[in-house]
Order: C-alpha cells, then sequence, then structure tokens
C-alpha cells in the first residue's frame, strides 16, 4: 500500500517537531534526505510517526528508491499574476537509473521571458543501492558551477559509516567537514563523530553517543563538543516507550555546570491503534514542569489523521489557536486538507489544500487556495507527472510525450488548461459528453512553448466530460468530473 504524505499547516509548529526537529542524529544526518523544496512539513498518515530515530542507522537506500508502481518524472507550479491568471514559474524534472534510484535533479523557475536554470543534483549508488555520491550545482548564467558534493560509505550491513562534505573553491574541490559513523550487532547507530577540515588533517567538532533498549528503541542521545583538547557536554535527549513501542516521553536536558538540568519535554498519548492521540509539551519552571502547548488528534475507521487540533496554556486553561481538518476518498488519499484558526469563539477558515490522484493513487495535483471572507481564493498550485518503471537507463524527460494538466478537477464553474508545447503550434481543443456529442470547440495558436486556456464550465450539467487536445500532430485526451 502506498504511503500518503500529508500536510498540516500549523504556522511555525508541526505535527512532526517531535521527531525531525527534536531528533539529533536526524539533523546530523540530514543530507542523506533528498527532499523537495516544499513550503509545507509532510508527515505519513500511515506509519509511526517516531520511526525517524530508529530508522536512519539503517540502509538508506529506501530513500532514493521509488516506492510506488510509477515513478515522478516532474512537478510543474503555477501562480496567479497580476491579472488573476495562472503563470508557470517553476519546474522539476527527475531521472532515474537502472534499479530506479534517483540519478538526477534540476530545478528551472521562469524569468519573465524565458525558463532560466537553478539547481541541480547527480546521485550515485553502489550494487545495494546506497546513495555514494550527491553533486550540487548551481547554474551561474551562463553554465553550471559546482557547489559541493558528498561521499558516502557504508558497512556490510549497508549501515551508513562515513559521509565527507567537500566545496568547489572555483577550480578545485576542497574537505570542508566530515561524519564518521558506528552501529552495534543490531545494526543501531551508536557513535557519531563530526570533523572539521583545519586544511591539513582533520579536527573534531562534536560528537553524539546513542542507547536503545531490548526492543531497539532508542533510550538516550548525549550531544558533546570539542573544545580544543577534551569533550564537554552540550546536550542529552532521553526517550521512554510503551508495551507496544510507542514513544511516551522525550525529554531535553542541557548539561549546566557539573550535571543534567531538566528543559523540556513531550509526553504523548496513543489509542487502541498505536495512533498518536495527543503530543504535550512542557517546559521545566525549576521545581516542577509547566504546561506550554499540546496538540491533539483524531483519525477515522482506516486510521487516517482527520483532525489535528493545537492548543496553548494560558496559565490556568487550554485556548484553541490553529486546527487542521482532513478528507479522504475511498483509496485513503488524501483530497482535501483545510486548515482554521481560532477567532473569539469559533473556527475561520484560513486556506486549504485541494489534491487530486490518478488511478494508480499517485498524487496528480495540488491547489492551494485562501479564505478571503466569502470565497476561496486560487493562490498556487502544483502538477505532478509519472511513468512507469524503467527497465534500464536514464530517462530523458524533456522528450517525453506532451503532458496536460487541468485543475481544478473536479470543477465547478471553471477550469484551467495546461500543456508545455513546441514552440508555435496550432491546438484544437474539443469537450465531449459521455454520449460524445460535441459542445465545445475551439482554436488557437500557441506564442512560445506554453499553452493555458480558461474553460467556462458554468453551462454544463454535473457529469463526466471528455476534453481532447489536438497539439500539431499529437492528439491527448483528458477527463474532467462537473460538480454542481
Amino acid at each position: 500500500m502506498k504511503t500518503i504524505l500529508m500536510i498540516l499547516t500549523f504556522p511555525t509548529f508541526t505535527i512532526v517537531n517531535v521527531c525531525y526537529a527534536q531528533t539529533k542524529q536526524e539533523n546530523q544526518l540530514s543530507k542523506l534526505v533528498q527532499l523537495s523544496d516544499n513550503k509545507e512539513v509532510f508527515m505519513s498518515n500511515k506509519i509511526n510517526i517516531f520511526n525517524a530515530e530508529e530508522k536512519i542507522s539503517g540502509n538508506n537506500s529506501a530513500l532514493n528508491v521509488a516506492s510506488s508502481s510509477d515513478l515522478l518524472d516532474s512537478i510543474y507550479n503555477w501562480h496567479l499574476d497580476n491579472t488573476n491568471n495562472w503563470e508557470l514559474y517553476g519546474k522539476y524534472f527527475y531521472g532515474y537509473g537502472s534499479n530506479n534510484n534517483k540519478t538526477f535533479f534540476l530545478v528551472k523557475f521562469w524569468t519573465g521571458s524565458s525558463w532560466g536554470n537553478c539547481y541541480q543534483n547527480f546521485n550515485t549508488y553502489d550494487s545495494n543501492n546506497n546513495l555514494t555520491t550527491d553533486l550540487h550545482q548551481i547554474w551561474n548564467g551562463n553554465d553550471w558551477d559546482n557547489n559541493a558534493q558528498d561521499f558516502y560509505s557504508y558497512d556490510s550491513s549497508n549501515n551508513l559509516i562515513s559521509d565527507i562534505y567537500q566545496l568547489w573553491n572555483g577550480s578545485s574541490w576542497y574537505n570542508y567537514s566530515q561524519k564518521l559513523c558506528t552501529n552495534d550487532s543490531n545494526n543501531n547507530l551508536t557513535t557519531c563523530l563530526s570533523q572539521s577540515w583545519n586544511g591539513n588533517g582533520w579536527d573534531n567538532s562534536a560528537q553524539d553517543f546513542y542507547t536503545y533498549d531490548s526492543n531497539n528503541n532508542l533510550t538516550s542521545n548525549i550531544y558533546q563538543n570539542w573544545n580544543g583538547s577534551s569533550w564537554d557536554n552540550h546536550s542529552r535527549y532521553l526517550y521512554t516507550y510503551d508495551s507496544n513501542n510507542n514513544k511516551t516521553c522525550y525529554k531535553y536536558q542541557p548539561w549546566v555546570g557539573s550535571s543534567w538540568r531538566n528543559c523540556t519535554r513531550n509526553l504523548y498519548t496513543y489509542d487502541s491503534n498505536n495512533n498518536l492521540t495527543s503530543d504535550l509539551y512542557q517546559y521545566w519552571n525549576g521545581s516542577s514542569w509547566d504546561n506550554d502547548y499540546q496538540h491533539l488528534y483524531t483519525y477515522d475507521t482506516n486510521n487516517n489523521l482527520t483532525s489535528g487540533l493545537y492548543q496553548h496554556w494560558n496559565g490556568s486553561s487550554w485556548d484553541n489557536d490553529y486546527q487542521g481538518l482532513c478528507t479522504y476518498d475511498s483509496n485513503n488519499n488524501l483530497t482535501i486538507n483545510l486548515t482554521q484558526y481560532w477567532e473569539i469563539n469559533s473556527w475561520a477558515d484560513d486556506f486549504r489544500y485541494l489534491n487530486s490522484y490518478d488511478l494508480n493513487n499517485n498524487l496528480t495535483s495540488e491547489l492551494r487556495q485562501a479564505w478571503n471572507g466569502n470565497n476561496w481564493d486560487n493562490t498556487d498550485s502544483s502538477y505532478r507527472y509519472y511513468s512507469a518503471y524503467l527497465s534500464a537507463g536514464i530517462k530523458n524527460l524533456y522528450k517525453s510525450e506532451i503532458k496536460v494538466s487541468i485543475f481544478p478537477n473536479p470543477a465547478q464553474e471553471q477550469c484551467i488548461i495546461n500543456c508545455i508545447t513546441e514552440n508555435n503550434v496550432n491546438v484544437i481543443l474539443r469537450m465531449y459528453d459521455v454520449s460524445g456529442n460535441l459542445l465545445l470547440f475551439q482554436t488557437s495558436k500557441v506564442s512560445g512553448t506554453y499553452y493555458q486556456n480558461k474553460i467556462d464550465l458554468s453551462a454544463y450539467a454535473k457529469g463526466i466530460y471528455t476534453i481532447n487536445l489536438q497539439i500539431g500532430d499529437n492528439q491527448i485526451s483528458k477527463k474532467i468530473v462537473i460538480e454542481k
């Protein structure tokens, strides 16, 4: 089953703070995680969100190998321009090797008159699908300049044991930092040493020590800094778990003088299906724990997260701040993600995401809308294209078939059709009902390589329709659903 990634858009706090922002070793090894530039923080609603600490010491190849029957080819981003028309402003392209490992990533942005390169990454892998090199380049206006690169090595169990990070000085590579890791017999990360390059050799910088219980749950993480001659304690993180291995407490303690001092902690509860139901954040006042804020979560019968409520403590009781409300289709795909804020004594809409999926349950379009007090205003949108698993070689994304997006879909009063075409081609649009009757016929000539057409749907009844585009010598048909 595909893992569906959700966005719960609380302002600066997120549902996943407890496992991402507060997990030390994940920050240290974050360069291994290849994430695109999302504006929000993602979380999975299908897995225990506290698995990050345990998983980071294992084989990192899962971060790079596609997990569904399709591969993400590209993402196109739109926003509304000053005339309230959709403008394509960003494109992301992905390339894959013979084992479906991501080997290439390119970002392009619209400069106002043409597409400009921004940055690109190239990755290589060993025979076990472990990431071995990660090269980052940036566009200087005329050509690609090297920027940074990582070299990774692994033990016989595919555990990461070293990461050497280098920067480009304009003519050659030079060492900047490295991480050296050790693992126990259960493949748990036990130590991570960080060092910086002094021009001639490696100097110690920081180190982490990790311990685990008999179930391989992380129980402690001690972080130390190098003072030039010896190691100084800096901070530690303590974890406890219930009988189902769900994390119940996360405690942060800094080293003060000669002992560990309480600072903050999170307390977690779960339902009978091991879904996280509450996350209480507290700080130490010197003698006891004081409440600060909490998250409360609910789920449907399929264990999909349906609501996330954020509240802060006013000194005597809890006050509402924000909440996220989620709805799903029959395949458990997230279709609507609504964020509301508390206004005096009721909830007020803030913004929402509307998602659509293909027949393989791949997320294809995401439309973001903001509430203006009376109606939903479109703000930006993205569309994702996929291809089947590759048998060998890297797919040439620039010579793939013409891609057409229709959003929103389902639609009510209007829809926007977008596609990238060859230069100056003729486009014929036809729209048919389910009986094959021709309802709409339009012709246009594309100036440049970008076709956009806003279709008025207000005169058409609720139902399923087919939009056919003849673009030069190519024919593309898409279904659209009209809802009233």
